[in-house]
């Protein structure tokens, strides 16, 4: 559960972890005659440095022998006998490279006189380990049935792939996914991880330190920059090759489906093209995957989910706490093009182009309440559509002492949202179209004058304009009172409004790095200019506002070190600002000190990171702006000009270890503290007044791995609790409404004879909320069962699939099922399959939350229930 919301917290703290070098190994292997043939009751002898014998055995009919116990790195000698045969000895070095087990082929020659020599056997390790560096050997961690590098990386003990492609190896995350050591795109890892086949994978290799410039981001950043490099089979030609579906399915009516991926590598261009259409299931890439192109590629900047919201926010929020995502119809599509052309040796241009087309219908039923008691009772059908485009082009040139890097970027969103509603029997419908344009434009410098000292100049600007069009066809009295007062006889009304804003933002920085020993300073400044234009036109005075234009600006002397003892990496950096805002209807200046401070911690067997963090979030330009703003067809905005800037506070600790060869122990905490709440009143509308309320949040995770039967069956353990406070005014006093969270989730793996696969994950889920407007709560529990079984057949021809989910709410006394069942049959390169989905047709799922001081619950209706057939090729 835990291991999700490391993805959402991954953009804002980096564990760091290093690779384990303890490892303990069971020795086996066969016995064999040099003229064929398998040589039972064989006697097998294991000798340590000092010739003293640890442990004996015999060979079965087979020839097969295996030591009972397992053995730490070292040096070992393997002797084996039998009568009518000469005798043969080995040696046997156990490294840091082997993790499982360690298979020998011994060979007996019939010759009683002769002595036969040592026996070199040579096998291919499915992981080596260097000092900076693991290979894993791809083929060893391969099942038939994968048909993504994703799903075989998902494996890998030490290995996580996120949901947003991100991916972590022993707790640090990867910076940047090479193929044959080649940038074939920066546009995030998802791009090429899930569109590459695993069979055209030779090997993965993780390089902790990177140590080619080219490659890397920063010349004058001293953290090591991970890579993970895919080295692909040298028996097939990569100047053109892929993989595509073609599917046909039918949900109320036929659809159509395909899935196209071509990688083109060669000396001086290599590509990457993409193209998928679904209406039946999910996308493989979505565009949220698609990362560094825009505010991504412009700032970078540290920002904090504060509060509980945001992680609302995030995708697959629901189908990680509640057990299942919301069901809708749609119809997704996605194309896009990267290219890395290699002008010379030292300059490489990127091209990235990604559009997505995305068509949603979904439909609820909402009960809003304070205090427990319900306010607004609402059934909504909405269908959305979204136009999504993500463009850029990169030029960097990199020698041992220089590094430029420009890009211009440039994104556009179109949304139209269509929504129908209820309120108590009143109808009301609403419109929104929005259209947002962007372009961020990034200059970046770094010299290096000498092994002491080097430079960074960078400068940045951003154009943004949004234009955001509401419509409502108003039944619902209460918002028509509250709209037009003035005439309460009024029986249906159209709301307009129209809101155009143009944003332009200037961010420059300088910095001089000096390194002294193992202590590295920086020292320099950073300034930053946000300037908004914005006009509000309604229907409705409130709602109004001539043309307006607000906007900051902070300049900053920054001081940052750097430095390492033995196993201790400390990173600390300092910042003071000055701040200039406006405040009703003059400016402020005001002074901030910024820090934050990194204690990384690793040693051979155990990671420790801790980390604290208090940096100013951006000023909200936008909740001083003249104006009501509608949010959604029951919930209004209102500005409020007496904002000042605050901070975002952030502490984090998390352990890991591995505390023997079959046990994994992580605990992870983190809390958070923010100034950035509106006040929440509920009256003939929900208003949410711009303030500057305080959200706290705590996390606690651990999880607890054993592995047991050789890696064929594992247990993992994931207690979590969550705990969030938001503050809001109740009869103009300052009250606190809360969440807690508690859910234990326990997953089993398990693999029998290589050709069945089980996956079983049982949680269980505690909410207990608190509005604060009194001292009663609710508790909302269920329980949540995930059943994941894989078959294989012997011929390797047929995989069947069985996919099923269940949530039992207690309060409720309700059961949400789906099932899901598939059928895959393999011939040469091409897979047929047939594909079942939410057979038992379960139409309602659950949801609550709380909203400071209004508590949510919201059953989401269920649409998605289909047959596919499709057929899956690759070439070459």
């Amino acid at each position: 559960m835990m291991c999700y919301r490391y993805k959402l917290f991954a953009f804002f703290f980096t564990f760091s972890l290093i690779l384990n070098v303890y490892s303990q190994s069971n020795i086996n292997g066969n016995v064999y005659s040099t003229k064929g043939g398998n040589i039972e009751e064989a006697n097998i002898i294991l000798y340590n440095r000092n010739n003293d014998i640890l442990e004996y055995t015999t060979s079965n009919e087979k020839g097969f022998f295996s030591f009972n116990k397992r053995y730490e790195t070292g040096i070992y000698t393997v002797e084996c006998t039998r009568l009518g045969f000469s005798k043969t000895k080995q040696s046997l070095i156990i490294g840091t490279d082997e993790n499982k087990s360690v298979h020998l082929d011994l060979y007996l020659e019939q010759s009683i006189d002769m002595i036969l020599a040592e026996v070199e056997i040579k096998t291919q390790k499915p992981i080596i380990v260097k000092k900076d560096t693991i290979i894993y050997n791809i083929k060893s961690f391969t099942n038939s049935s994968d048909e993504s590098l994703e799903s075989v990386l998902s494996r890998i003990e030490g290995i996580k792939v996120y949901e947003n492609g991100d991916i972590s190896i022993n707790g640090k995350m990867i910076n940047k996914v090479l193929i044959d050591g080649k940038e074939v795109s920066d546009f995030g890892n998802a791009i090429i991880t899930k569109s590459l086949s695993p069979e055209k994978v030779k090997s993965v290799e993780v390089r902790f330190d990177e140590k080619d410039n080219k490659i890397k981001e920063s010349l004058l950043n001293d953290e090591k920059f991970l890579v993970l490099d895919i080295k692909l089979n040298s028996d097939f030609k990569k100047s053109f090759f892929g993989k595509q579906y073609i599917n046909v399915g039918f949900q109320d009516n036929f659809k159509y489906g395909f899935f196209s991926n071509f990688f083109s590598l060669n000396k001086k261009i290599n590509s990457q093209y993409y193209g998928e259409n679904n209406s039946l299931g999910d996308n493989l890439i979505k565009i949220e995957q698609i990362k560094n192109i825009g505010k991504e590629a412009f700032d970078k900047i540290f920002s904090l989910p504060t509060d509980f919201r945001d992680v609302l926010k995030s995708e697959g929020y629901n189908e990680e706490i509640y057990g299942f995502n919301n069901f809708t119809k749609k119809d997704i599509s996605i194309v896009g093009i990267s290219q890395n052309i290699n002008l010379s040796d030292k300059t490489s241009c990127f091209i990235g182009s990604f559009n997505q087309y995305n068509f949603l219908k979904n439909s609820s039923q909402e009960i809003l309440s304070i205090d427990y008691n319900p306010i607004y009772k609402l059934t909504s059908i909405g269908k959305n559509s979204d136009l999504n485009s993500k463009n850029k082009i990169q030029i960097k040139h990199t020698t041992n002492l220089l590094k430029i890097n420009f890009d211009i970027n440039y994104t556009y969103q179109k949304s139209f949202l269509l929504k129908n509603t209820i309120i108590d029997f009143d109808n009301q419908d609403q419109s929104i179209n929005n259209v947002e344009k962007g372009v961020y434009i990034n200059n970046k410098i770094e010299y290096i004058y000498s092994d002491k000292i080097g430079f960074l100049l960078g400068v940045s600007y951003v154009y943004n304009n949004n234009n955001r069009k509401i419509d409502f066809n108003i039944f619902d009295n209460n918002v028509l009172n509250f709209l037009f007062p003035e005439n309460n006889n009024i029986d249906f009304y159209n709301f307009h409004q129209n809101i155009y804003s143009n944003n332009n933002s200037y961010a420059q920085t300088f910095k001089m790095k000096y390194k002294q020993n193992k202590i590295t300073h920086y020292i320099g400044y950073r300034g930053y200019f946000d300037k908004i234009d914005l006009t509000k036109k309604s229907n409705v005075i409130l709602f109004s506002n001539a043309n307006s234009n607000y906007f900051y600006k902070f300049h900053s002397l920054t001081y940052d070190t750097n430095f390492f003892i033995k196993n201790l990496n400390v990173v600390s950096g300092n910042e003071l600002t000055l701040f200039n805002f406006p405040f009703e209807n003059s400016r402020k200046n005001k002074y901030y000190f910024q820090n934050d401070l990194k204690l990384l911690y690793s040693s051979s067997k155990s990671n420790l990171s801790l980390v604290f963090n208090r940096k100013i979030a951006a000023f909200p330009l936008l909740k001083i702006v003249d104006g009501y703003t509608f949010i959604d067809d029951h919930s209004v905005f209102i500005p409020n000009n007496h904002i000042f800037p605050y901070f975002n506070t952030m502490y984090s600790a998390s352990y890991s270890s591995k505390l023997n060869s079959n046990f994994d122990l992580t605990i992870a905490l983190l809390k958070g503290i923010s100034n950035n709440l509106n006040n929440q009143l509920v009256e003939n509308l929900v208003f949410n007044h711009a303030d500057q309320l305080r959200s706290k949040f705590f996390m606690f995770s651990t999880s607890i791995k054993k592995t047991i039967k050789k890696d064929k069956l594992f247990f993992i353990l994931e207690p979590e609790y969550i705990d969030n406070s938001e503050q809001f005014y109740k009869s103009d006093s300052l009250t606190n409404s809360k969440s807690n969270n508690l859910l234990i989730g326990l997953k089993i793996n398990y693999i029998f004879k290589n050709n069945l696969f089980l996956y079983y994950y049982p949680k269980y889920s505690s909410f207990v909320r608190i509005s604060g407007l009194n001292e009663s709560d609710i508790k909302f529990n269920f329980i949540t069962n995930y059943l994941k079984l894989k078959y294989i057949t012997s011929n390797k021809k047929f995989n069947f699939n069985i996919d099923y989910k269940q949530v039992n709410f207690i309060q409720k006394n309700y059961i949400f099922n789906n099932f899901n069942f598939s059928i895959e049959y393999h011939r040469n390169k091409t897979k047929y399959f047939v594909d079942f989905y939410n057979l038992y047709n379960s139409s309602k799922f659950l949801t609550q939350d709380l909203y400071q001081s209004l508590l949510i619950e919201k059953t989401n209706n269920v649409f998605e229930r289909y047959v596919k057939f499709g057929v899956k090729f690759e070439f070459n």
